[in-house]
């Protein structure tokens, strides 16, 4: 019974209709903001100053984005292994 209550809940909630002390931002939702300005300003400071480590940089987030689409693929494919 708590199960389809809690699913009827989940479902059916809009944040209006609570009250303001309920709804709290999480942790990432406070943080994300200040992060992303802090990381545009780095970037932006790399790329107008120092040109060589923005290359530098640029070849290393290249590099990880390719590693990351090879190490995903590979983690599928061992995924649909265990499927029957």
């Amino acid at each position: 019974m708590y199960r389809i209550f809690r699913a009827y809940i989940v479902m059916n909630w809009r944040q209006e209709q609570l009250s303001k002390e309920v709804v709290e931002k999480s942790a990432w939702q406070r943080f994300r903001i200040p992060f992303l300005i802090l990381l545009a300003v780095v970037l932006a400071f790399l790329f107008l100053t120092q040109q060589e480590a923005w290359q530098r940089v640029t070849a290393l987030v290249g590099a990880l984005s390719s590693a990351l689409g090879a190490v995903l693929g590979l983690l599928k494919n061992f995924d649909n292994e265990k499927a029957p």
